[in-house]
């Protein structure tokens, strides 16, 4: 223990003054690498490793903010990466469909279309449902009927069958008024 004489002096034991010169010595090495910015927060992160538990105060609440704000920025990130992949699935299911239904084809056939498209690196459902159209296009239905004209299923043929004078008349009458309402439209 150390005692303090009467002349302001401080004496102590040998050993307790070289456990005292070994706290200074780690002390003058330590403190400029705590003092230099850029080394300090790797000091710390030294320490922290190996004393888990020590409170440094400002730095683990530093640390701990940092954190949090990374995991809340990532978690946004990652809403809208999902959003976006949403979107772009919709996009690509909209024109699948798109193309499926401009090219009547069924599900088995949109699956040869998908499999052109990896085949022959096309990204467009549109242009690989044409090339599968043209590689295998649908044959054509045969019926016993074929060679009529099926005038009975035309637009307006059951008008005219009805009464054909009374058609005749509306249809004149209609001619007649669009005649005379371009005319009034010329003139003004």
């Amino acid at each position: 223990m150390a005692t303090r004489n009467y002349d302001g002096s401080i004496s102590m034991p040998a050993d307790e003054f070289a456990a005292y010169q070994r706290k200074a010595a780690v002390n003058d090495f330590v403190e400029p690498i705590f003092n230099n910015k850029d080394l300090n927060h790797e000091a710390r992160q030294l320490i922290k490793k190996h004393y888990p538990d020590v409170d440094q105060g400002a730095w683990d609440s530093e640390q701990r903010l940092k954190a949090e704000i990374a995991a809340l920025k990532k978690e946004r990130e990652d809403e809208k990466k999902a959003v976006q992949d949403k979107a772009e699935v919709e996009m690509w299911a909209k024109r699948k469909a798109d193309a499926q239904k401009k090219y009547g084809l069924s599900e088995e056939e949109m699956g040869k279309v998908e499999q052109i498209m990896k085949d022959e690196k096309i990204y467009s459902y549109e242009e690989a449902a044409l090339l599968k159209s043209q590689r295998e296009p649908k044959p054509i239905e045969a019926t016993m009927n074929s060679h009529y004209w099926n005038h009975d299923k035309q637009d307006g043929f059951k008008d005219i069958a009805a009464d054909p004078e009374k058609w005749g008349f509306n249809t004149l009458f209609k001619d007649v008024s669009r005649l005379q309402q371009k005319q009034k439209m010329q003139e003004f």
